[in-house]
């Protein structure tokens, strides 16, 4: 009997406890339930901020980028066009004088004509007109070349576009030579006529012009 009675005090104390027990682990449980999901979401948040600062970085880096390229395109630009006025003017006075040359040949071998001597001059005048025609190609391929500009100017790449014109040049340049050398003997030809008075203006060197 008094073995039941123990037993029963026994059972009675384990229900009273059993309640507090599990009552008193529950909100542990719950508080860490809680944390576990904030931290993660800490975390979380924490790499999408730092993935959204490097983005504005690189959006930043990008942007400086983009106008440093078109300040270095607009230099670039204007360094060609400064070139070009210089050598475009280079060219133009080189061709004038060549031109001034020409028309004194023409005006000499004209009054050879017309004096009525017995002088052979078709040779000097053949050798003029070839002069006059390749000095007619020069200016024309100058023309061609200046209206190339802008196209070289907005080129997506205009040093590339700029090499052509530079050829072209170094053509006009060296037929500006060639005209100058056929000039040169012309007026040595016209000399060795020993007709009238002879041509003042004998060029003794190749036209200047430089890049």
């Amino acid at each position: 009997m008094k073995t039941i009675i123990k037993l029963s005090i026994i059972y009675f104390v384990i229900l009273l406890l059993t309640p507090s027990f599990v009552n008193a682990q529950t909100p542990t449980l719950s508080r860490t339930q809680i944390k576990q999901p904030t931290i993660r979401q800490m975390k979380v948040e924490r790499q999408l901020l730092l993935e959204q600062k490097r983005l504005e970085l690189q959006e930043r880096l990008q942007d400086k980028k983009a106008s440093r390229e078109a300040q270095l395109n607009q230099k670039r630009q204007d360094r060609i066009k400064k070139y070009w006025g210089m050598l475009e003017k280079r060219l133009n006075a080189a061709i004038e004088r060549l031109e001034r040359l020409v028309n004194r040949l023409d005006s000499r071998i004209a009054k050879i004509k017309s004096s009525g001597e017995d002088i052979d001059a078709s040779e000097e005048e053949s050798v003029l007109l070839e002069a006059k025609q390749k000095l007619t190609d020069a200016k024309a391929q100058l023309e061609i070349a200046d209206s190339m500009l802008d196209e070289v100017l907005t080129s997506q790449n205009p040093k590339e576009a700029f090499d052509i014109i530079r050829e072209t040049v170094k053509d006009i340049k060296s037929d500006l030579i060639e005209i100058h050398r056929m000039l040169v003997q012309v007026i040595g030809d016209l000399k060795g006529l020993r007709v009238g008075n002879s041509v003042t203006a004998t060029p003794s060197a190749e036209p200047a012009i430089s890049e």
